[in-house]
Parts: C-alpha cells; structure tokens; sequence
C-alpha cells in the first residue's frame, strides 16, 4: 500500500515539474517576443527623432537670424526633446538586449573587470578629472561582459552626478561575506532622497530634474536587470555625508569551481579583423566583448563618420578591415551609406548590417547592392556565429548570401 502511496505521489510531482517546466518555457517565450518587439518598434521610433532633429538642426542654420526670438525658442525646444527621446529610445534598446546577452558564469577576478569599466566611462567622459579608489580584490562568480557592462554604467553614472563637485571622487570597494561579495561604488555627487530609492532602478525612474541631469534614466534599471541575471541584488544607499553608493551582491565561487576563462567558446576558423560601428555605447562595448569571446580581432567606431575615418586609418596601415559590422540607424551618416563608401573604397570587404528593422524594409533596398548580410538586432549570439561563418566564407570566395 505504501509502495503504492509513493509511486502516486512521485507521479504527481512529476506532473507539477512537467507544468512548471512548460510554463516557464512560454513565460520565456512571451518574454523574447516581448522584448524583440520593443527592439523594433525602438528602432522605428529611434529613426523618427533622428530626423526630426536633424531636420529642426537644419532649420536653425538656414532660417539663422530670420526667426524671431520666440520661433528661435520653438525650434530649439524641438531639438533638444528629439534629442531627449532618442537617448531614452537608447536605453529601452540597452534595457532590452540584456535579457539576450550571451552568458556564462565563472570565477572571476573583480579588478581587471573594473579597470576596464573605467577606462569606458572616462572615454565618455573624456574632459572630466576625477579621483578615483580601486580596491576590489575579490574574485566572484559572474558573467565577465555583463559585469563590466554594470560596472560601466555604475562609473557612467557617478560620473554624470559629481560633475560641478571639486574634487570629485568614485571609490570602487569589495570584500567577501558568508558566501557573496559585496561590489560597492560610491561618490561624492547630488546624492539622493532615500525615501525614492527604489524609482533608481525602474526604467525611466528619476529622482532628479532632467534641467540638472539630463537622461533616459534607464541605466540603473540596465544594472538592476544584469544582476538579477548573475543571481545577485542591487541596493542604493544615500550616506548621511552626501553622495551616493551603489552596492551589486554577487555571489562568490564554490570550492572546485573550474578556473577563470572567457565566457564563450572561440568560434572556429580564423579570426576576422572586424570593424564594429553603432551610435550606442553600450552596444559597442556588449557586442565587442561578444566578438572578442569568439576569437576576433575588433576595432570599435562611435557612429558613420568614425567608421569611414577608421576604414581609410586601416587601408593606409596595410591591415584593412575584413568585415564591416554596421548599425543601420545612426545620426549623420547611416549604415547604409557606411557599407556604400566601404565598399567602393574595397570591395573585398564583408559588409553586416544590424537593424531592427529586418532586411527587407523599403528604406533599406537600395543599399541592398553594397551589403552581404542583414541581423536583426537585438543579435542573438547564433545569429553572430552565422553571420561571421558567412563573412569567413566570403573573404575566401563563398557564394553571396544573407542572414536576417
């Protein structure tokens, strides 16, 4: 009787693990299509406020002093708050993608990782001098690209709100406790209300007027999100000395964990020199660290003008570029007309495309011509891996194709 008791409720465990299973599987599923829905639909929009703000940019030049001073102001407030949507279309991208980042957790050391964060966030803030504290030798368990993505964003952060401080400090610390590392940055900038710590971490939450510190307030819920993912917290704290610190909970290797190592196996093959060009920090530095994991050689350009400078710098040096791995939608100069000059200037160079608008869009066809393959963005590291096998085929005389 009791051997028939254990096998009913060892079926009907297995049952619930079965339920459970499946509808993870299609909270998962809603999730991805959810997010690759905001992808686009941010790439649509994104488009639209570029265009507008060129377009208002353009008026202020040649309309010059034939506006009077209230069409002057009606002109200038259309710039900045197409300005203004952009960046926060920006951070619903980043907000997005972080679900869809390649990952893996292993031992790794913390300082290496933070350095690294810095040396980006000091090239975002190229004029700043700031006092910076390193102390943060502890190795935890995490993903090596999105922790410096958060860390990034963390210094980006204490950055923008100590500017006007003299002189400002940031002091990066961490120490390990019962199992975790407590990753803390602090700064010596506005500070915040306590009682509204918890809005830091909603996307779009803010807690300071967009005069003072302009922003999407989107990239501490990009933080929130990559801990979350590397099982960890985060938590805000406003010392009574004024400041902020910002504490990431991450948890600490387990006896015989294996040894640290990158995150993705190298894709095989030969590596290809890659140029990578988007108007977004953030993705260049995700997607470096992507094609970098993978055994390729990357060299980075901030939007279309950097990229065509970048491309014509590598030429003369006698090492061009490979494959030119291009956002299409970005200010001044697109991808598309970046795969045009790329490709008259060296036709033997494998054009990519990223968009969130798929290959096939009217707006896209006539650069059609000058480009060897379309990826949707947010990429998915399959995608990448096909793409790339794509580019190595071309480079040695494969059949033209496309991947979408």
């Amino acid at each position: 009787m009791k051997d028939v008791e254990s096998q009913g409720e060892q079926q009907v465990q297995a049952a619930l693990r079965a339920q459970l299973a499946e509808r993870d599987a299609r909270l998962a599923d809603v999730t991805r299509d959810a997010d690759m829905l905001i992808g686009r639909l941010a790439q649509e929009l994104e488009s639209v406020l570029q265009r507008v703000g060129e377009f208002g940019t353009a008026l202020q030049r040649r309309a010059g002093e034939g506006l009077d001073e209230r069409e002057r102001h009606y002109v200038q407030r259309i710039v900045e708050a197409a300005a203004q949507g952009s960046s926060l279309v920006q951070g619903m991208l980043a907000y997005a993608r972080v679900a869809h980042a390649p990952f893996s957790a292993r031992p790794m050391p913390v300082g290496p990782v933070a350095e690294r964060a810095r040396a980006w966030a000091e090239r975002q803030h190229p004029d700043d001098a700031v006092q910076w504290s390193m102390d943060a030798s502890v190795t935890v368990l995490a993903d090596s690209a999105l922790l410096e993505q958060a860390l990034a964003l963390l210094f980006d952060n204490a950055l923008k709100f100590t500017r006007g401080r003299d002189p400002r400090r940031v002091s990066v610390t961490a120490r390990a406790a019962d199992g975790w590392c407590e990753l803390s940055v602090a700064d010596n900038g506005a500070g915040f209300d306590p009682h509204y710590a918890g809005r830091l971490f909603t996307p779009g939450g803010r807690v300071h007027g967009q005069q003072e510190f302009p922003g999407a307030g989107m990239g501490l819920a990009c933080v929130q999100r990559i801990v979350a993912r590397m099982r960890g917290k985060v938590a805000a704290e406003a010392p009574p000395s004024g400041g902020a610190c910002f504490t990431l909970r991450l948890p600490l290797p387990v006896d015989g964990a294996a040894a640290p190592a990158a995150g993705l196996p190298a894709q095989p093959g030969t590596p290809l020199r890659v140029l990578l060009v988007d108007d977004d920090p953030m993705v260049l530095l995700s997607l470096r660290q992507t094609l970098e994991a993978l055994g390729h050689v990357v060299t980075v350009a901030h939007g279309g003008e950097a990229a065509i400078d970048e491309l014509q710098r590598a030429r003369q040096s006698g090492r061009p570029h490979e494959v030119l791995l291009t956002d299409f939608g970005m200010p001044r100069l697109h991808g598309g007309q970046v795969a045009r000059a790329a490709k008259q200037a060296d036709p033997s160079v494998v054009v990519l495309v990223l968009t969130g608008w798929g290959g096939q869009a009217d707006s896209m066809r006539e650069w059609a011509p000058h480009v060897d393959g379309w990826i949707d963005k947010p990429p998915r590291l399959a995608r990448l891996r096909e793409a790339l096998t794509l580019a190595a085929s071309l480079r040695s005389g494969g059949a033209r194709g496309t991947t979408g």
